[in-house]
């Protein structure tokens, strides 16, 4: 699924025309960039939590010529699922693959 998708799932759902609810999502998401920018964690509940993470610098490889390359130390986003969201998600894995053994069984 594409932006555009979920923006027409959006609509659909609070039945709002497709550039409301563009708009409305182009503004959870710049706030939610804006949070992370400052340092801040946003936690959605039931979903997940966004936040900035700092990486340790670290040697890299330069598959061409096989030397290294020093990466410098940044700020990576991350996303950790809640558990509501994760148990959805395993719910659903599992029941595809209850489907797969069953059509794989005959």
């Amino acid at each position: 699924m594409v932006k555009e998708e979920l923006v027409e799932e959006i609509a659909k759902s609070l039945n709002l025309t497709k550039f409301e609810a563009h708009n409305i999502f182009d503004a959870a998401i710049e706030s939610i960039k804006e949070m992370l920018e400052e340092g801040k964690k946003i936690e959605i509940r039931e979903f997940g939590t966004f936040s900035a993470v700092m990486r340790k610098p670290k040697l890299g490889r330069i598959i061409s010529t096989g030397g290294t390359v020093k990466i410098p130390a940044r700020m990576a986003p991350k996303f950790l699922p809640g558990k509501i969201l994760k148990d959805l998600v395993n719910q659903g894995i599992s029941t595809k693959s209850e489907v797969i053994k069953t059509s794989s069984e005959k």
